[in-house]
């Protein structure tokens, strides 16, 4: 008895099974050849350049091409937070009898967020400063001074005790 095979089913030149599908075209030994899945393991991959059409070229192009970032466009700020952020919205809020949630949802702000305000854990952006002093109508602007503020004693060593740094000396090579 024979095995009548239809004309589409290939046969593996190297194995002799089946091929399913159009096979893999390898080099093998030099030649290349179109064998099975299982005897393409054997041999290099050849790359069949593929037909493309045009939207697939420019699909390709446009994914490959960098993109530079968009270009600064917001100004230098003119105005910052006042120091006492947390106090003033935590009285604006009280005097207005709203819980936090209430507040928050007024603002379209997560609750969270307005607790971290209040605490003074977070300082808020310029933008949400914006929002609440719209909203609640109270003052969380002021505009920049010319001068620049610095805190010395957040930049001054410590004037008592004495730390690893003060006593190790670093080995360079």
């Amino acid at each position: 008895m024979s095995t009548q095979r239809y004309s589409d089913e290939q046969e593996c030149p190297v194995c002799g099974a089946v091929m399913n599908g159009r096979g893999a075209e390898v080099l093998l030994e030099g030649a290349p050849i179109r064998v099975c899945q299982g005897c393409a393991i054997h041999g290099k991959k050849i790359r069949v350049a593929q037909v493309t059409t045009r939207r697939d070229a420019i699909q390709r192009y446009r994914s490959t091409r960098r993109r530079s970032p968009p270009p600064n466009l917001e100004p230098e700020p003119t105005v910052e937070v006042v120091a006492n952020y947390a106090t003033r919205i935590r009285t604006a809020r009280n005097s207005l009898k709203l819980t936090q949630d209430q507040f928050a949802y007024r603002l379209n702000e997560t609750p969270a967020l307005l607790r971290r305000i209040e605490a003074g854990k977070t300082q808020p952006t310029v933008k949400l400063a914006q929002k609440i002093q719209r909203v609640y109508d109270i003052t969380l602007l002021q505009k920049l001074s010319d001068e620049l503020k610095v805190h010395i004693k957040k930049y001054m060593k410590k004037t008592t005790g004495s730390s690893l740094g003060d006593t190790a000396f670093i080995k360079r090579k």
